[in-house]
């Protein structure tokens, strides 16, 4: 929904079927071990790929918080455990991020406003 300097700053867990399915259609392609980060606009055309990392991104804290722990998949499958796709995750939330300013002084100690 919105990002600043390359972070999300406000984003929204939806569980879109297209993008699901064409998700598992690349997936099947890839065939990726352990995780990645798909990123993708979803447009009147389509849906259009942007990138595609082995790597944690910066929705990747959204997701964990609403059920779709890609830490705890990944620990198991380093354990040599088999995971199973799901879709055990809360839909129609809403993260937003923000700025907080904390002044100290010479000490470190803290300054209140």
């Amino acid at each position: 929904m919105a990002t600043r300097s390359g972070e999300i700053s406000k984003g929204k867990i939806v569980k879109d079927n297209e993008i699901i399915e064409d998700i598992k259609r690349l997936v099947k392609i890839l065939k990726p071990i352990g995780h990645i980060t798909v990123q993708l606009m979803k447009t009147n055309k389509g849906i259009k790929y942007i990138e595609i990392n082995p790597r944690f991104g910066g929705g990747a804290p959204m997701s964990i918080q609403s059920g779709a722990d890609s830490c705890e998949n990944l620990y198991r499958l380093l354990r040599g455990e088999k995971i199973e796709y799901n879709e055990n995750y809360r839909d129609n939330i809403m993260f937003f991020r923000f700025d907080n300013s904390i002044c100290v002084d010479g000490n470190m100690e803290i300054i209140q406003w």
